[in-house]
């Protein structure tokens, strides 16, 4: 009688995409919604909105105009942007911050209201955190948040494709 033999080999497994969650109640929220790239998003009625040409991740990325700022009243930000990468993963984006010392730089998955992505976190003293959603084959949103702010994070888990 033959006895087939099994090696047991272990595969790396993706990590879990960390999903973004605020406790803030957004429901009340203006609305804002851009037509041409089909996304909106809710901000707090006490937040300056403007648009503007965007330059994309350090004139890199060949952003698109349509550009949008969020400002609040205590230095909270969010700052869209709409960017060509019609693929996005861990080494492009990692190439896309070419310039910064790659021990510097953190690459978390996260789920943004159900939209896959990526957070980019540059070294401790930047007050700044990026995050980079995915519409496959369009384009990517570019978006800038203030670090550690409660009022950026509860917009950035409202923004959605329509």
């Amino acid at each position: 009688m033959l006895q087939k033999q099994f090696t047991q080999v272990s595969l790396p497994v993706a990590p879990k995409p960390t999903e973004i969650t605020s406790n803030i109640d957004t429901s009340g929220w203006p609305l804002y919604m851009n037509s041409k790239y089909n996304y909106e998003l809710r901000y707090p009625s006490d937040m300056k909105v403007a648009s503007f040409d965007g330059m994309g991740v350090y004139g890199k990325v060949d952003a698109q105009s349509d550009a949008v700022y969020l400002t609040g009243p205590a230095g909270d930000f969010v700052d869209i942007n709409i960017a060509n990468l019609s693929a996005l993963s861990p080494e492009k984006l990692r190439e896309l911050f070419a310039t910064i010392p790659q021990k510097d730089i953190t690459i978390t998955a996260v789920l943004i209201s159900g939209l896959s992505g990526y957070k980019v976190v540059i070294a401790e003293n930047i007050t700044t955190d990026f995050y980079f959603v995915n519409k496959p084959g369009e384009h990517t949103l570019d978006i800038s948040v203030a670090k550690n702010s409660a009022l950026a994070l509860g917009v950035l888990t409202t923004i959605k494709y329509r």
